[in-house]
């Protein structure tokens, strides 16, 4: 009997994260309608995109099986299958508060007011003339900052060099005020998303995906591989994301699970 017990105990456990998730649509005015009909979840709308209610704890030394049927309205639509990754308090990272730019790191010459749209650093001889990157402010040499809230408002669009030190103009005027020695480094745009599956062609016939997650983080002090699907630094939980880039296509899912293994 106390066999039975434990082993049902197990199952119950395992089956917790089996079991198949509920569905929103990205919290925002006018994003996608969801229905769930005959076990069968319909994602429509003006965009078509779907995150998990149900979040997932990222724990060392464990991975998770996301497996799922997809089809859409239109053939030959692109597919992603991803995860967003949660800070501690359940908030959405990205990119611009999580990814240092590597070698990036400097201090502020100047006082940095608030409307500012351009700042004065020592040297940004190692920060990136692409666009889509950020200012971080007041960071840490060990990266304990991280996840990094205080951020330009607005992109990087120019870097300058002049006589007494670098020039870095941004988009839109700075929010927030910084006085001349804070710490400054770049942070990488992007990565709203980390992709377990990528550009998969879906048609009217069912696609099945499966994909397996590895629990690992980025090391902030190197450049990010988005080949190896590492974790944000800062996550503690993620919920699972699908979605169709573009407008009017229908995305319909069954048999999706999550399963810590």
């Amino acid at each position: 009997m106390k066999f039975l017990l434990t082993f049902a105990t197990f199952c119950l456990g395992c089956s917790l994260f089996a079991a198949a998730p509920d569905w929103m649509p990205r919290p925002r005015k006018g994003c996608s309608k969801i229905t769930v009909d005959n076990g069968i979840t319909t994602v429509s709308g003006p965009e078509t995109q779907a995150w998990t209610k149900q979040s997932y704890p990222a724990r060392k030394g464990i991975s998770y099986r996301i497996r799922g049927d997809f089809r859409a309205s239109a053939p030959g639509k692109s597919f992603y299958l991803g995860i967003q990754c949660l800070d501690k308090n359940g908030k959405a990272l990205q990119g611009n508060n999580t990814l240092p730019v590597p070698g990036s790191d400097t201090v502020l010459l100047a006082p940095v007011k608030n409307g500012d749209r351009s700042i004065l650093v020592k040297d940004a001889s190692r920060w990136r003339k692409q666009g889509g990157t950020f200012a971080a402010f007041a960071g840490k040499k060990d990266y304990s900052d991280l996840p990094n809230s205080n951020l330009s408002h607005a992109p990087v669009v120019h870097i300058e060099k002049e006589n007494n030190g670098w020039r870095i103009t941004f988009r839109h005027g700075m929010r927030k005020e910084y006085k001349a020695g804070t710490a400054v480094r770049q942070h990488q745009g992007g990565m709203a998303y980390i992709y377990v599956a990528s550009g998969l062609k879906l048609t009217k016939n069912w696609l099945t995906a499966d994909k397996t997650l590895k629990v690992q983080w980025h090391d902030p002090a190197v450049t990010y591989d988005q080949k190896k699907n590492l974790l944000l630094p800062g996550t503690v939980s993620f919920r699972v994301v699908t979605l169709i880039p573009g407008r009017g296509t229908a995305l319909e899912i069954k048999n999706m699970n999550i399963q810590k293994q």
